[in-house]
């Protein structure tokens, strides 16, 4: 699957930083999601098991490892944000960004955006860290994948239950998607871009864009298994982003 497969045209203001940015997702998935995930922990590896070398486990290093390099997160298409903050403001929400490092120990923002434009409000970095720990945490012993779900077209219903996407500041970025029905977890790595944009009159934006390529048509994306133990730590992950998010508005 090459090319295009959703867009959106958001606009997003975030306070504080003075400029806008436009969210469109010209996805396509990399089934060989390891390829760029380091073999060993890299980086700061806060308290994960050095011995430990699953999938869940590289997974988690890597994102704690680029911790700092972190510039934004993007959550779009998805029930949570679909059904969750589309009732929590009484209009359709297309999708949720936070701006800034979760662990400067200061404050970051998050902005919803919707049918209704954007509303950004001021959150706690430390919330925000504690969302990277559980989800850390719930993969971290993982190392089993789904043989029957291997794609986005494998996911019902759709969309996912979660899906976040982590832009990090040399352009790379991760996404966690997540199916509460199937008992799921993916992690899928890429690259986003930014070129400038021309609104009405002299407004110029960034406009970023998130692509995930297919190495080979033939390698399945590795799903992992949630056992009860590791979606609980996933559901209070989501649970805490959803707290984080509602709090402000």
């Amino acid at each position: 699957m090459n090319g295009s497969l959703m867009k959106y045209n958001i606009v997003a203001i975030i306070a504080g930083i003075g400029f806008t940015l436009v969210i469109v997702g010209a996805i396509v998935i990399i089934p060989d999601l390891l390829v760029n995930i380091p073999t060993e922990p890299n980086g700061n590896n806060g308290n994960h098991n050095g011995d430990k070398f699953t999938i869940g486990s590289r997974i988690a290093s890597y994102i704690e490892s680029r911790s700092s390099d972190i510039l934004f997160t993007w959550s779009y298409n998805n029930s949570i944000v679909n059904v969750n903050f589309t009732y929590q403001v009484g209009d359709y929400v297309d999708g949720v960004l936070t701006y800034g490092s979760h662990i400067n120990g200061s404050v970051a923002n998050v902005s919803l955006v919707g049918v209704f434009g954007s509303q950004t409000e001021e959150i706690s970095s430390s919330t925000l860290d504690s969302i990277f720990t559980k989800f850390e945490i719930a993969i971290e012993d993982l190392n089993e994948t789904s043989d029957t779900i291997t794609g986005l077209g494998d996911i019902t219903p759709c969309p996912p239950t979660f899906v976040w996407d982590i832009a990090f500041n040399d352009n790379t970025s991760i996404s966690l998607m997540y199916s509460k029905d199937q008992h799921v977890l993916a992690a899928i790595n890429g690259t986003w871009t930014a070129s400038e944009y021309g609104l009405s009159g002299e407004d110029i934006i960034e406009f970023p864009q998130f692509e995930y390529e297919y190495h080979s048509q033939e390698v399945p994306l590795p799903f992992l298994i949630l056992d009860e133990t590791a979606e609980q730590h996933v559901l209070d992950a989501v649970n805490t982003y959803v707290d984080l998010v509602s709090g402000p508005f």
